[in-house]
């Protein structure tokens, strides 16, 4: 199987996230400081040709110079806030779209930005990446929150393996009496 990672929101440039993501984010006094850390983490796995896809809101502000640093081969799934990057910078990406529907090995993949209630074959084991919900909506046994708002993944790409592995930890259900957060219109 061929190295393949996935991630989302990282947020580069976005000082408020700090504040709002307190548990992944708490300890970097800047968005700078978050950036290069980050920037460290994702190029400490993902080599130069891998190919890594950025499940949405990959970035804030104006200064898109980061991704001339991050390695890999990127595909975007469209986000939120990717609006300015995917005018300014769409020649940085392999691909962009609204949703993946993609098989690796013998299992398949919906990548979409916003959590989904259902998705095609679900009721077969496809699983279900996302992002947008910053850790706000819990993983649950094939619909994982890829958001680097997750501890999970340590703000840093998670490779197919490490996302089967967690998986398998994964209850098959929101937990009894789950209510949707109300929307933090100030982070997503």
């Amino acid at each position: 199987m061929p190295n393949i990672f996935f991630f989302s929101d990282p947020h580069y440039n976005h000082s408020n996230i700090i504040k709002f993501s307190p548990e992944t984010r708490g300890q970097f006094e800047s968005s700078e400081e978050m950036n290069e850390e980050m920037i460290k983490r994702h190029n400490e796995k993902v080599g130069k040709n891998d190919p890594v896809y950025c499940i949405g809101d990959l970035a804030f502000g104006s200064d898109f110079s980061f991704l001339d640093r991050l390695n890999g081969k990127i595909f975007l799934t469209r986000g939120n806030h990717d609006d300015k990057i995917i005018k300014l910078h769409s020649d940085r990406f392999e691909d962009i779209q609204y949703m993946y529907d993609m098989k690796i090995g013998k299992k398949s993949y919906i990548l979409c930005h916003y959590r989904l209630m259902t998705w095609r074959n679900r009721k077969f084991g496809t699983r279900h990446l996302f992002g947008h919900t910053h850790n706000a909506i819990p993983s649950i046994k094939n619909a994982i929150d890829m958001g680097y708002d997750n501890p999970q993944w340590n703000l840093a790409p998670a490779s197919i393996e490490e996302i089967e592995a967690y998986n398998e930890t994964l209850p098959d259900m929101l937990p009894e009496g789950f209510v949707l957060p109300e929307d933090r219109k100030s982070v997503v």
